[in-house]
């Protein structure tokens, strides 16, 4: 049996596989793939930290080793690429794990990122935006990650919920991307953690909810499908995206798992759950939590303004971008899309 490959959190060793990096196999790492950048001119854009600060997409790199990089890595976002550069179509539960992989990818890369950086930009002895010892606690997310350059076998469940619907695409496009991360969120009297992230690429809307071990997948797939044929604008994707992250952080327990390997790096990983829900799967919806999360990331991405000043309640009523008053999908295709200027 073999533990968890540990991490490194800092900058002489690979985010991914843990090698001591040299002058001969020191390479970076760009988060936000270089394709990606490329297709959709997001190389001088900005991405908004935690912290409120920005940094451009293109300084948004960790350490990483040359066989990492230029091996598993390499093949992954020549795969990603592949896929969400085409015309969208259905995708393969094989092609839904390659994306959770990515996602992982994306998501422990910019935590990874703020954990290097000063909360104060100007001041370099500040403390870090994100504090080492919350990397830390990501012990198994990172576990999970490294199935991009070791197999892994999840017996009998997914960890993860991956939703892959149709969005717009629009003439501009650095319009046709948008990405927003949920690590945690709730009041001061309850925080969960809600590790999700969004990102939508072309026609492509990608939800990745991370060790739900696979709830919303199984209870909320045909929801999804309703909205087939139905390309998303960006703000009812964004909605979606708010209702998908805020009902993981309604987990009512904390997974955790059993993980089984030799101590042979090339062999495969066996995981299995080691406990589940002991009723509900999910706590009380809450209205005001949830339209919250909702405003404030419709506030960042320029919607605000297209959202009610009452609320999204009244009563019984809902108001949702997503369903027409008789309660059908609908599509929004009229509305402008996102000003990125």
């Amino acid at each position: 049996m073999e533990s968890f490959l540990k991490q490194h959190l800092n900058d002489d060793h690979c985010f991914l596989c843990g090698a001591k990096l040299h002058d001969d196999n020191r390479t970076d790492e760009h988060v936000i793939p270089q394709w990606l950048q490329r297709d959709y001119d997001l190389w001088n854009k900005h991405l908004v930290l935690l912290n409120g600060t920005s940094i451009p997409y293109r300084q948004l790199v960790i350490p990483c080793c040359s066989n990492c990089n230029s091996g598993p890595l390499a093949s992954m976002e020549a795969e990603v690429a592949d896929l969400l550069t085409a015309g969208f179509r259905r995708i393969s539960a094989k092609e839904e794990n390659r994306l959770f992989q990515w996602c992982s990818k994306i998501l422990y890369g910019l935590l990874h990122k703020e954990m290097t950086l000063p909360s104060c930009r100007s001041d370099k002895s500040s403390g870090r935006i994100l504090p080492r010892e919350f990397l830390e606690s990501f012990t198994t997310f990172h576990h999970f990650m490294t199935s991009i350059r070791r197999p892994f076998e999840f017996i009998g469940f997914k960890p993860y919920s991956v939703f892959v619907v149709e969005t717009l695409v629009f003439s501009e496009r650095e319009t046709n991307f948008d990405y927003f991360d949920f690590v945690s969120m709730g009041t001061t009297e309850r925080v969960s953690t809600a590790m999700s992230l969004a990102v939508r690429v072309g026609h492509f809307g990608i939800l990745c909810l991370f060790q739900d071990n696979g709830f919303q997948k199984h209870f909320f797939q045909d929801e999804a499908d309703l909205f087939n044929g139905i390309p998303l604008h960006p703000l009812q994707f964004l909605e979606l995206a708010s209702k998908s992250a805020y009902k993981h952080s309604l987990l009512t327990f904390s997974p955790k798992y059993h993980s089984v390997a030799a101590a042979d790096p090339s062999s495969k990983v066996l995981v299995m759950p080691a406990n589940g829900p002991n009723g509900d799967v999910w706590e009380d919806w809450d209205r005001g939590h949830y339209q919250a999360v909702f405003y404030s990331l419709a506030e960042r991405h320029g919607f605000l303004a297209l959202l009610p000043k009452c609320g999204l309640y009244d009563g019984d009523k809902h108001y949702t971008f997503l369903y027409d008053s008789s309660g059908q999908p609908c599509s929004l295709e009229s509305l402008a899309g996102p000003d990125k200027s």
